[in-house]
């Protein structure tokens, strides 16, 4: 939603029944109106209504440009099992992480009470879904700055602090995922 917030070119709509976004799906636009979920990648957004995707200004602390590839593969290993690519956004602001992918999370939320009541289609396994999972890091925010530096110094912090981020992340995109492996923690 952050993007969002100060465009006054877009109208955004927020839906609150996980069956809303799946009919404003099969309806596709409205009086000319393109309807677009913000949990896609945010290139397929900006593609999506017809503009070009913005650079983000380099003036602000961000992670070195030689850092980058090294963190968002030490990233992905780490989280392997939980997400499939790291990338760099080029819409977060304040936020330092978002979680992008080709399912939405009404869509997760639908699949692990199915499978939670066994009636999972043969072969459909939420783990391996959730593979298809791109995390979306701020380099200019400092949560993500520092963990950045930690890695460096303790990757044995840095990987906590780095499944910490992922469960804040995906608490606030609302994807299911075990809490009792973070409290373990």
């Amino acid at each position: 939603m952050e993007p969002f917030k100060n465009n006054k070119d877009l109208d955004v709509l927020i839906l609150t029944l996980q069956v809303d976004e799946l009919l404003l799906q099969q309806m596709g636009d409205y009086k000319g109106k393109k309807f677009v979920s913000i949990e896609s990648a945010y290139e397929e957004i900006q593609k999506d209504i017809g503009k070009n995707v913005e650079l983000e200004v380099q003036s602000r602390s961000r992670i070195p440009e030689d850092d980058i590839t090294g963190f968002c593969l030490w990233l992905k290993n780490d989280l392997s099992d939980s997400i499939g690519k790291v990338s760099i956004s080029k819409r977060l602001k304040d936020t330092p992480a978002l979680i992008t992918g080709q399912m939405s999370s009404s869509m997760r939320m639908m699949m692990q009470m199915m499978e939670g009541s066994g009636q999972m289609p043969g072969g459909m396994d939420l783990s391996r879904l959730a593979k298809d999972n791109t995390l979306e890091l701020n380099a200019a925010h400092p949560i993500v700055v520092n963990l950045n530096q930690l890695r460096k110094t303790n990757k044995e912090a840095a990987s906590l602090v780095a499944r910490q981020l992922l469960d804040n992340v995906m608490v606030q995109s609302g994807i299911p995922f075990n809490m009792q492996d973070g409290t373990e923690r």
